[in-house]
């Protein structure tokens, strides 16, 4: 009886203590300022996480403490922070494929990120619950480089603008001129299709200027900026003709940056038109990608299907994959 009596009396002591600790790190959280190098755009997505920490901590005190398991969208703040401890000691592709899978089904919305309240997108800097095909790839790279949520907003600004500098006009909006080069010259990716293509490999090429900007197809959904902010210039990359990407497809590592090259078209401003992340699994090569057509929801695609429906496109054919390795970052 008394030993009963000691054990539900510690019990009792360590869930008060419990309870008293998580309610400090909510308060700390809630009133918390922002952190340094973070501005208020970057606050109003961290208060969104925040908002689900108090019922999340309350309620399943013990629970929160355990290593978290479920889609992004469904962790609290504090199972968020517990994701990130337990990523500290993983390889960088580890870290990809672990933040990457967590986006699994969640649902495919065009453009869901903007610039957290400032004009003329006004869509969150970071969201959970929707992604497009870059956004995916772009969240899941800050997440794998980050220690905390905050550090994620700070990489994921560093990915998306230019020089970090959150405006519209500062995204990097266009893939052969600014998203690839860019990310390739700040340290965040490595080409790899020429190693990998060997003897197979071609370049694809788009010169961009303020003609081929005019002549801009009218029905998609371009870029709200003015000629001046649009990049002149000619801009090569590297390319695995997509009918020679399955035979190579083995020798593609896990969390290979895979960008989907098309034809060269006088109406359009890009070629790049599509991303996603390589999973090697179970003998078979996956494309992890926000999926628009078919799919409507981030999936894990059987990259042999994947490479047949770009096959099939007749009215912008697909001339191939570019191969990029996203690294664990070092100055550059």
């Amino acid at each position: 009886m008394a030993n009963g009596f000691a054990r539900i009396c510690q019990d009792v002591i360590c869930f008060g203590i419990m309870v008293t600790v998580q309610f400090a790190l909510v308060i700390l959280l809630a009133f918390g300022g922002f952190p340094a190098g973070l501005g208020p755009a970057d606050g109003v997505a961290l208060s969104l996480s925040r908002g689900r920490l108090m019922p999340a901590l309350l309620l399943s005190p013990k629970g929160a403490w355990k290593a978290p398991t479920g889609p992004w969208a469904q962790l609290s703040s504090f199972g968020i922070d517990r994701l990130f401890e337990n990523l500290i000691d993983k390889t960088i592709d580890q870290r990809l494929m672990e933040v990457s899978a967590r986006f699994l089904e969640t649902t495919y919305l065009g453009s869901p990120l903007g610039e957290g309240g400032l004009p003329p997108d006004p869509d969150p800097l970071l969201r959970f619950d929707a992604v497009d095909c870059t956004t995916f790839v772009e969240q899941s790279m800050a997440l794998a480089l980050a220690r905390s949520l905050q550090d994620a907003l700070y990489w994921l600004r560093r990915i998306r603008y230019l020089e970090g500098h959150i405006a519209y006009s500062r995204r990097k909006h266009f893939m052969m001129a600014q998203w690839i080069p860019v990310n390739q010259a700040e340290g965040f990716l490595r080409d790899i299709t020429a190693d990998l293509a060997g003897d197979d490999l071609q370049w694809a090429k788009k010169c961009i200027n303020a003609e081929v900007w005019a002549r801009r197809k009218a029905d998609k959904p371009w870029p709200a900026l003015l000629d001046a902010q649009v990049p002149d210039g000619c801009f090569r990359l590297p390319i695995l003709p997509l009918g020679r990407v399955l035979a190579h497809a083995r020798e593609l590592p896990s969390g290979t940056l895979v960008n989907i090259v098309r034809e060269d078209f006088h109406s359009m401003p890009t070629r790049v038109t599509h991303q996603g992340l390589i999973v090697q699994q179970g003998g078979h090569t996956f494309l992890r990608h926000a999926g628009r057509s078919g799919w409507g929801r981030v999936v894990d695609e059987n990259l042999e299907r994947f490479v047949r429906r770009n096959q099939a496109y007749r009215k912008w054919p697909v001339n191939g994959f570019n191969f990029q390795r996203i690294l664990p970052y070092q100055e550059p």
